[in-house]
């Protein structure tokens, strides 16, 4: 992690892409609902909800 300390855009993705593997994974184990908190960055929940495939927002 401290490698892209001072790389916000490469700490971004990283942090996306983690997200997304652990969703994939909760669904795949019978996991029926994912919550998300926002904080008003939105942006991420979008990148994840949309790059999970199979998953309906309600």
């Amino acid at each position: 992690m401290s490698r892209v300390l001072d790389k916000p855009e490469e700490m971004y993705r990283i942090g996306v892409d983690i997200a997304i593997r652990q969703c994939e994974d909760l669904l795949a184990n019978g996991i029926a609902y994912l919550h998300f908190y926002t904080l008003n960055k939105y942006e991420a929940v979008s990148e994840i909800v949309d790059a999970i495939s199979g998953f309906r927002p309600s």
